[in-house]
């Protein structure tokens, strides 16, 4: 699967860019075309193309901070998402860095019953979102 959307993660009004199976050129060209204006300049910065191509080589899935804390975008990358056990747990685990990044600047902590359903909600509308491409 080779797909490149947008997710809100609503609850904070966060935008989690989501790639799966693209090259870092393909992603580039997708913000360029899709007009997001605060990827634009950040995507233009030759080090961190360089650190995300490197990053997309050698990992099944991470996630990657762009942007600073007035406007942050979160960059998910998997490899794949054919709905198998594996791909499900690379998500799962990649989501779970989602929440600690966004619970870090959003200052939210000891909230453990929040931040269970938080993995789970998220886990569920990207699942299904990967899902429906």
């Amino acid at each position: 699967m080779k797909k490149i959307f947008v997710y809100n993660v609503a609850i904070f009004n966060t935008d989690l860019l989501v790639c799966v199976g693209v090259t870092i050129n393909q992603i580039k060209k997708w913000i360029f075309k899709n007009a997001i204006k605060e990827l634009k300049n950040k995507f233009r910065d030759k080090k961190m193309i360089e650190e995300l191509d490197g990053l997309i080589k050698d990992n099944k899935g991470f996630v990657y901070l762009i942007g600073d804390k007035k406007k942050r975008f979160y960059f998910l990358y998997l490899t794949d998402f054919t709905n198998t056990w594996s791909d499900m747990d690379v998500l799962n685990h990649e989501i779970v860095h989602i929440k600690q990044a966004i619970f870090e600047n959003r200052h939210t902590e000891n909230e453990t019953e929040f931040e269970a359903y938080f993995i789970e909600s998220t886990f569920r509308e990207l699942r299904k979102k990967l899902n429906s491409l």
